[in-house]
């Protein structure tokens, strides 16, 4: 099955954002998992409004890609995924572009690139102004 091109949970695009500048002068994957229950892992409590999508977000360093592929290697998938994440690293070494693996609760996942990209938090802001904008209205 071919991925989609783009990431399929865009709510969370600012949280990978803020990861990705974090670790931008690092070589590695961003693993994001989604959540089985929609409990905020920073809280521990549902938020007020809707459930966090995600339970983790987190870096795998370059060094530390062998350690996670090992065990990804145990999933029915996780080979080939295991062969397309080392080519997605080995292809962007030193670029600003991290490679991010999605792993869904129903037990499929994305794999794609994201990029640093500053811009995007400006715009979510001029939208979030723009909807309370339109709210107020």
């Amino acid at each position: 099955m071919e991925a989609p091109l783009l990431f399929p949970l865009p709510e969370i695009e600012p949280r990978i954002q803020q990861l990705l500048e974090r670790t931008l002068a690092m070589n590695g994957l961003l693993v994001v998992t989604e959540a089985r229950y929609g409990v905020s892992v920073e809280s521990g409590a549902p938020p007020p409004n809707e459930p966090d999508p995600v339970e983790s977000i987190r870096f795998v360093p370059f060094a530390k890609i062998e350690a996670f592929n090992s065990v990804l290697r145990r999933r029915p998938d996780g080979g080939d995924l295991a062969e397309q994440i080392c080519s997605l690293l080995l292809d962007h070494y030193g670029s600003s572009a991290k490679p991010v693996l999605l792993l869904r609760r129903n037990g499929n996942h994305w794999l794609g690139m994201l990029d640093y990209c500053p811009e995007s938090r400006e715009r979510s802001h001029r939208i979030t102004h723009l909807h309370r904008c339109l709210a107020a209205s």
